[in-house]
């Protein structure tokens, strides 16, 4: 056979053979072209979700139990708000099936619809793989939202790990100080922020830095030249009272008392409708305030408010209960306290022979009722100790502290309960002034011993220079300026319950008088003029002659269509108000729940 018959022989089976290979890729493509899930997922990645769930339909005709068809058709709902049905389709799949994104979006479907478990299945996914950042940007907003801060830091933390998400972590981190009373590490969150570039801008028409909040932050850490900067920017695009306010307040700081009267011209009535709005200032201490305000300084500082906290160091007139000490609620548990040769209160509890031990950093009570003390294990955790102080008449009983667990399960549990980072801020917030300024044990909130006058006046160093200035707005909040509500939800802040989940029919709602007192005829129809300080004052300890209270209820209840049949004179008190026994142990309180108790 001739040369080139035998080359165009070759020729012509390459030709077929890459016409038959290329036929093979042509049905191939065709084939997956045509797969309903691939479809699926480069709509799902476009953004095109119906298009996403049909294709996932399509499958899903052909095979019911698809698990990527049921995993894309579950995805797509949650995109297309059909929580309940998404919900349905991924109780279907078996855990291991799920990908992050779907931990995040059946997360994000039940949250939604208000079912608790959505929360849960963000942390366990969390623990599984803690880098998916729109999980962590919910899971940061919900703990911050739910006053759990020290949380929120830790998931705001992860997410300024995730690249493109710096600037909303350091946002957020920056609102998280601020509501834990941290204005500098605030601040410094927030600068973090605006240096960052957003890598996927959010659909949210709020800046990812609140710029009034941010010049708030600035003058209570007194740079009032960028917070004038940052209220200017405001005021530049549209009137704005509060931030004229604001900008009052930043002049004030600067000397400049001119420039502060126009900016509080501007700012109309502002004040007077939020008279509680807290200065945008430092603290001054209470110590502050005693040339000026004398006649009230002394008599607060003497009262039970203004010591409601001891540090260890200060327990030495403190009587110790006897050494091995039986436990209340079990014998067979002693507890020791005493102190050790470098001067710290220490704790020990024996359970059996095994011992458990914390030094005692501080004490949270007036002593009026009760003492109770809160220390540090060798392993640095923080434990409310089991054994409280309580006033029994004219002497005092240790006891097991309220709210533990009188037989406790666990052995640890004996020496007490523990506390996270927010427990102790919870606690410290209703026992002092500032808890930053305990934590830190510095500044001028540091020395109050208790609640301090700023505690309900707020702030006082912006009024300290208003004074001086002769400023006619005196820079401090003033509860005077109001009455009824308002003035009940100051004192509601530690005198109500955390949550205020109470009930009335519950015997310990009458620990709670700032929730108690607003379900009271009394207070509902007193047109917003009855509160706390009709009966107490607040510089004192409360009144104990019971004709102090009677004048208070004749003040009203003098008509003679409304004076009691069974005494017009006295006893209102004792009957519409009793007292409540051992409520917390050892301790009585009184009912403010005001009404006609028939038995």
């Amino acid at each position: 056979m001739p040369r080139y018959h035998l080359r165009r022989r070759r020729l012509t089976i390459i030709v077929v053979a890459c016409i038959l290979i290329l036929s093979g890729l042509w049905l191939a493509w065709k084939r997956f072209d045509s797969d309903p899930i691939r479809q699926g997922r480069a709509a799902f990645a476009r953004g095109d979700w119906e298009v996403a769930a049909e294709r996932a339909r399509e499958r899903l005709k052909q095979t019911a139990d698809d698990t990527p068809a049921l995993q894309l058709l579950a995805r797509s709902l949650v995109r297309l708000g059909r929580d309940s049905s998404a919900v349905s389709l991924y109780n279907r799949l078996t855990p291991d099936a799920l990908a992050p994104d779907d931990f995040w979006l059946l997360g994000l479907a039940l949250t939604r619809s208000g079912d608790p478990r959505g929360i849960k299945v963000w942390e366990q996914a969390l623990h599984a793989k803690p880098s998916h950042p729109e999980m962590l940007f919910e899971l940061t907003r919900i703990y911050s939202r739910n006053d759990k801060l020290a949380e929120a830091a830790e998931t705001g933390r992860l997410l300024g790990k995730c690249p493109g998400w710096e600037a909303r972590a350091s946002a957020l981190l920056g609102t998280i100080e601020q509501a834990r009373d941290n204005p500098n590490a605030a601040l410094n969150h927030w600068r973090e922020a605006l240096n960052h570039p957003i890598a996927k801008p959010t659909a949210e028409s709020t800046p990812i830095v609140p710029v009034k909040e941010l010049a708030r932050t600035l003058l209570q850490v007194r740079q009032p030249d960028e917070a004038r900067l940052r209220l200017e920017q405001i005021l530049s695009a549209t009137p704005d009272p509060e931030s004229s306010w604001l900008l009052s307040r930043a002049y004030l700081q600067m000397g400049l008392k001119q420039e502060a009267l126009a900016a509080l011209e501007k700012s109309g009535s502002f004040r007077d409708e939020h008279p509680f709005v807290p200065e945008p200032s430092s603290f001054a201490g209470s110590k502050s305030c005693a040339q000026c305000h004398s006649a009230i300084f002394h008599p607060q500082q003497s009262s039970r408010h203004a010591h409601t906290f001891f540090r260890a160091a200060e327990f030495a007139d403190i009587s110790l209960p006897p050494s091995d000490l039986p436990d209340p609620g079990n014998a067979n548990v002693t507890h020791t306290l005493k102190w050790t040769k470098n001067q710290q209160l220490q704790q020990e509890t024996d359970v059996k022979g095994q011992a458990y031990s914390a030094i005692v950093e501080y004490a949270i009570g007036s002593g009026d009722r009760g003492l109770t003390l809160v220390g540090r294990t060798n392993k640095d955790a923080a434990v409310e100790l089991r054994l409280s102080r309580y006033r029994s008449g004219t002497s005092f009983k240790w006891d097991v502290t309220s709210g533990h667990i009188r037989h406790p399960d666990e052995p640890a549990l004996y020496l007490g309960e523990p506390l996270d980072e927010d427990a102790v801020r919870r606690c410290l917030n209703c026992h002092v002034t500032s808890a930053q300024a305990i934590f830190r044990a510095s500044g001028p909130g540091s020395s109050d011993q208790g609640i301090g006058c700023e505690k309900c006046h707020g702030p006082g160093e912006n009024h300290i220079q208003a004074i001086k200035s002769d400023f006619p707005d005196r820079a401090i909040v003033d509860p005077r300026m109001a009455s009824g509500l308002p003035v009940v939800a100051i004192c509601a802040k530690c005198h109500s319950p955390r949550h205020g989940n109470v009930a009335p029919e519950d015997p310990s709602a009458a620990r709670f008088p700032g929730t108690t007192l607003t379900w009271s005829r009394c207070f509902l129809e007193s047109q917003n003029k009855l509160d706390c300080v009709t009966c107490h004052d607040p510089h004192r300890n409360v009144a104990t002659a019971a004709s102090h209270y009677e004048g208070k209820c004749l003040s009203c209840h003098s008509a003679p269509t409304t004076v009691c049949p069974v005494s017009s004179t006295k006893g209102c008190v004792g009957c519409h108000m009793p007292l409540v026994k051992n409520v917390v142990p050892h301790s009585s309180f009184t009912d403010h729940f005001i009404r006609v108790h028939r038995d």
